[in-house]
């Protein structure tokens, strides 16, 4: 047994250049507090305009809380991204429109069905959790 304290290493590696980092795009360790973080998103919030109409080509939510502005006749959508289990996004439709949200290929939104499309209601905030890699819930849809 070893009483030596003991410090998570992230490691850049680029063929056989290994540098140790304090920090990559979605983990930091601070050695004087021995705090370790994970950052699931860059930035936490965010604007989207919903694009296309389908899976393939809706528009992507990559923040944990985005507003999503401009939904044309109800017909566009955007697309959540691939889960971390535990993972919670907040997404609020500022819309007059209804737009569809998509789940990454393979998962699911509630009981929908794999890859089905949700309908996110004009002017509603909802939570989106991720219980497991492949499911999504909605969960306190809140109107403006």
């Amino acid at each position: 047994t070893s009483t030596t304290a003991l410090y998570p290493v992230m490691v850049g590696a680029t063929g056989s250049n290994q540098t140790p980092k304090a920090t990559t795009g979605a983990l930091s360790f601070n050695a004087a507090t021995g705090a370790l973080t994970a950052n699931l998103f860059i930035k936490t919030t965010g604007t989207l305009s919903a694009a296309g109409t389908v899976q393939a080509n809706a528009a992507s939510v990559s923040k944990v809380i985005t507003t999503v502005n401009s939904v044309i006749n109800g017909a566009n959508a955007v697309i959540l991204p691939t889960i971390t289990s535990g993972m919670t996004l907040y997404l609020i439709n500022s819309t007059a429109n209804a737009m569809t949200v998509y789940p990454t290929t393979g998962c699911q939104i509630n009981s929908l069905g794999t890859n089905a499309g949700f309908t996110h209601a004009a002017g509603a905030v909802l939570t989106y959790i991720a219980p497991s890699s492949s499911q999504w819930y909605t969960v306190g849809a809140t109107y403006a």
